[in-house]
């Protein structure tokens, strides 16, 4: 499952495969295969379902120059 966390900086996932089920901020999403969801920094975000076998997906972590994150 997703970390319960806040961290500072931006939060890029791509799932490539499965279904991945997020909430950031007290909103739910479930990303399917092909779909892509940007967290933003300082807010809450967390899993509510362990991960499904065969999920395969990208996590990056980014900052922008002079702004928030």
């Amino acid at each position: 499952m997703h970390p319960d966390r806040v961290i500072q900086t931006y939060e890029l996932i791509f799932v490539k495969e499965g279904v991945l089920s997020l909430e950031e901020a007290g909103r739910e999403f479930d990303l399917q295969a092909g779909e892509t969801l940007l967290l933003w920094p300082g807010r809450r975000h967390r899993g509510v379902r362990p991960f499904a076998p065969g999920l395969s997906l990208l996590l990056g972590t980014f900052r922008t120059p002079g702004g928030s994150g």
